[in-house]
């Protein structure tokens, strides 16, 4: 819109460029009042935007009121006086929920860890009935079985000079067996080797003969004795005092083999099943200290379970160089035996091939008070069960068919060995 400065008629198309009465041309001062007076009604506009907004929040704050006006006022709580100068009474006691365990990763297994390195590489283990065997160090072996297991015994290079020896030796042989009216043959080879103690403690090969050890042991015509070589007799020096040292009392200082009974072993095959050592050469409660050398074999010993013990097994490494000592009850209560195995940890010397030789003592004054023949009319064998000596015809040489039943108790046997144990138990 435009106003005409001639006629002031307010023309509205601002297209006109002249009045549309007076024709008066359109003035460009006029032009810019009127955007002057176009300004000036946007701001008039915007102005009555800003109190309509206003009247409508006016228009909110009162309803606002009126609603806190109506509404009923909060109520105070009560007390009663009369409790108010009183110390309140405690809560009942309600007993808390038992903990809950909360998850937690499993605790590692606690090791002795002196015990595990006085473990061998191949330690000894012992099981109990139907138990899993376990582990057990040397040091521990005479607490589960009459038995101590030394390694190492003798110098390593007399160790393996003896060995040589007994494999270029060839004369070993093979006894029989009679057990339950079956007779069998040996499933090994021995040989056993006469020696004496000498003054100053060495020891001496002494010749060739009959040897009531050998005979005991295998029941052979050709049981004798053969002399011993040098490392042989030099190895004795060592096991002597090494089974000295863990001997019970009765023989703590008096011990001294007079003869070294050999078994030899080829291969995992040959063997020996559980039995116990005649007793009527070595009398009872003996020291029997085998020396092992070449292949290693696993040498057992069991107990049968009792009344108030159930049986028990221990195994002993028996490695190149090792000596284990049975002793105190070891004959009369438990067996001992080497089993077939069909792998045996190869040597460099004597590849698969094991010797035990076991030192022992003949006591010629007790088995002269003590032998008794059998009804066959030879000397009858002296063995021990559940606590009783008795005699029996021997098992070991000949067939079934020269065997008899003969059996008798031996008051002898019971008396020397309750000595022994006697002594054993003193002090």
């Amino acid at each position: 819109m435009w106003v005409c400065t001639a006629c002031t008629l307010e023309n509205e198309n601002d297209a006109y460029l002249s009045c549309a009465v007076c024709g008066t041309t359109r003035a460009p001062e006029n032009e810019a009042a009127e955007d002057s007076r176009d300004a000036a009604d946007s701001l008039e506009a915007a102005e009555d935007s800003r109190d309509a907004a206003d009247s409508l929040d006016a228009a909110e704050d009162s309803r606002k009121r009126q609603r806190e006006e109506t509404a009923p006022a909060p109520r105070r709580p009560t007390f009663d006086l009369a409790q108010l100068g009183k110390r309140p009474r405690a809560a009942p006691t309600v007993p808390a929920p038992p903990p809950t365990a909360s998850p937690r990763a499993p605790s590692r297994p606690s090791f002795d860890l002196g015990r595990l390195r006085s473990l061998p590489a191949r330690p000894c283990t012992v099981r109990d009935g139907d138990a899993p065997p376990r582990s057990v160090a040397d040091a521990e072996v005479p607490s589960v079985a009459p038995a101590h297991i030394v390694r190492r015994v003798l110098p390593p290079a007399l160790a393996d000079a003896l060995l040589r020896k007994l494999l270029a030796d060839g004369d070993w042989h093979r006894g029989t067996w009679t057990v339950g009216g079956k007779t069998s043959v040996n499933a090994r080879r021995t040989r056993s080797f006469r020696i004496r103690m000498t003054g100053g403690g060495e020891f001496e090969a002494l010749g060739g003969g009959a040897d009531a050890q050998a005979r005991e042991e295998n029941g052979s015509s050709r049981a004798r004795g053969y002399a011993a070589c040098p490392e042989l007799l030099e190895a004795a020096r060592f096991v002597t005092a090494a089974a000295r040292e863990v001997a019970p009392r009765s023989w703590k200082d008096n011990w001294e083999p007079t003869v070294a009974f050999g078994n030899r072993y080829d291969g995992g095959q040959e063997h020996v099943g559980y039995h116990s050592d005649f007793l009527m050469t070595m009398g009872p409660r003996p020291i029997i200290a085998g020396l092992s050398l070449g292949a290693t074999r696993e040498f057992r010993l069991r107990r049968e379970a009792t009344d108030y013990a159930p049986s028990r097994v221990v195994c002993m490494p028996a490695e190149h160089n090792s000596l284990i000592v049975m002793s105190r009850d070891c004959q009369e209560e438990w067996k001992h035996s080497v089993a077939k195995t069909s792998s045996v940890p190869f040597h460099a010397v004597a590849g698969e091939t094991r010797f035990s030789l076991t030192f022992r003592r003949n006591r010629p004054e007790f088995s002269q008070s003590a032998t008794r023949n059998c009804n066959c009319g030879k000397p009858a064998a002296l063995k021990c069960a559940k606590g009783r000596y008795y005699y029996t015809c021997c098992m070991a040489g000949g067939d079934a068919s020269q065997k008899c039943s003969y059996y008798a108790r031996s008051a002898v046997a019971q008396q020397e060995a309750d000595r022994l144990r006697a002594i054993d138990e003193s002090g």
